[in-house]
């Protein structure tokens, strides 16, 4: 398998993460052995995400920020060494349709 393949003992950037496809793709990720920078605006679901990847592999290293991915400083912000060493960028966020379409038409 190719190495980008490789999942194990690298580190993904899962934002959305608190539920639906961003949970999803988190627990996952977990269950190949990936490390994981979990990220939403729900702390409460975000916890229980970050618990739920937690039971696939006692040496995972496992974080939780609250961030709202429509927040530019609050992104910026984000610690920069994920950006550095990530595996993978996951971006699961929704947004409002409104909020898209306001931003659509700058």
């Amino acid at each position: 398998m190719p190495d980008r393949m490789i999942l194990r003992d690298r580190t993904a950037v899962v934002t959305g993460a608190a539920s639906g496809i961003g949970r999803a793709v988190a627990i996952s990720l977990a269950r190949r052995g990936c490390h994981l920078a979990l990220a939403d605006i729900n702390e409460a679901q975000l916890s229980e995400t970050a618990k739920l990847a937690a039971s696939h592999g006692q040496s995972l290293r496992i974080t939780c920020y609250a961030l709202d991915v429509t927040d530019r400083k609050a992104v910026a912000s984000f610690p920069l060494h994920y950006w550095r060493r990530m595996a993978a960028s996951i971006f699961s966020s929704t947004m409002p349709a409104s909020r898209s379409a306001a931003r659509s038409t700058r």
